[in-house]
């Protein structure tokens, strides 16, 4: 998704200028991260984080470890492809996910619906996300339709998540996640029809209660959790008598 990258981060001289460790990760991983540490997601070991943005990623925790994948792009949820025969992606495949219900897909669906619901104040505009969202919240008929249409979207990719790592929670963090029951009602009953019941039973879905701060707060987790992880700023007690020339035998 980066072609001038050409497979290279390119920041090394940002670490060498400033002399400090350089960290990066996408915005789903540290959003799992973050849910894992300070959100619904405390003490919780094996859960999903799905960020329905303008792309949308999930981050994977298993066994309390963020799982990154053998080259790092494990959680390319927005690339499964719903439908087959649907709206081509920049990916190169068809109907992926994020033609549906990324926040471009959300703001064409809207406007395409307003001949179906002149009444709305959402029709014949080109509306934001964060409208869209608002109108539903204020019981909007075409914003509802919208999130019960994304819910529906998002529950096949979420069905084929649980059955493949059989998570204990999904949380469901960005734009639409302010919907709470709105969303996830509809997102269940997909989930429930679509997912082997050992795989469900074990799953709740909730939405994220960090908010937009979410990925701020899983970048600053990644450095305390790296800081605390490095002997040589937080060396243990043993190393600690070491350095200073003790042992137990002096």
């Amino acid at each position: 998704m980066l072609p001038d990258w050409q497979g290279r981060l390119g920041l090394d001289d940002l670490a060498r200028r400033y002399g400090v460790p350089l960290m990066v990760d996408n915005d789903a991983n540290l959003g799992a991260l973050a849910e894992r540490w300070w959100g619904v997601g405390r003490g919780v070991d094996d859960l999903a984080y799905i960020k329905v943005a303008t792309g949308i990623g999930s981050g994977h925790v298993v066994g309390g470890q963020v799982y990154r994948g053998a080259t790092g792009f494990a959680g390319e949820i927005g690339h499964t492809a719903i439908d087959p025969r649907g709206k081509p992606c920049i990916c190169g495949l068809r109907g992926c996910l994020v033609t549906l219900i990324g926040g471009q897909a959300l703001v064409a669906r809207a406007f395409e619906l307003g001949a179906e619901f002149p009444d709305s104040p959402l029709a014949g505009k080109q509306n934001t996300v964060n409208e869209i969202e608002a109108a539903a919240l204020a019981g909007d008929a075409l914003a509802l339709r919208v999130a019960r249409e994304t819910a529906a979207h998002l529950g096949i990719a979420i069905a084929g998540l649980l059955n493949l790592l059989n998570p204990s929670l999904v949380v469901i963090g960005g734009d639409l996640s302010r919907l709470g029951d709105l969303l996830l009602e509809p997102l269940r009953e997909t989930v429930n029809r679509r997912t082997l019941v050992s795989s469900v039973a074990a799953a709740e879905i909730r939405t994220s209660e960090l908010g937009l701060e979410s990925i701020a707060i899983g970048a600053a987790t990644l450095v305390l959790q790296t800081a605390l992880g490095d002997s040589r700023l937080f060396p243990s007690a043993d190393e600690r008598l070491m350095v200073s020339g003790e042992d137990s035998g002096s």
